[in-house]
């Protein structure tokens, strides 16, 4: 998984958005928040798919 592998999407998409958004003037608490709105919309929750399954995702 994620931490496993050292947490690839944060390093691959999250940081280079994260800059992204401070480059363009966004405060450093939106930055983060866009970031990891970016995280949600990439990482399987698979916490969630082992307690409840696919089901427990909707």
């Amino acid at each position: 998984g994620e931490a496993e592998d050292g947490f690839p999407s944060v390093l691959r998409h999250a940081l280079p958005r994260l800059r992204a958004g401070l480059a363009a003037g966004l405060s450093l608490n939106d930055a983060m928040i866009d970031a990891l709105l970016l995280l949600f919309t990439i990482v399987e929750d698979t916490n969630v798919l082992g307690r409840a399954g696919r089901e427990g995702l909707a």
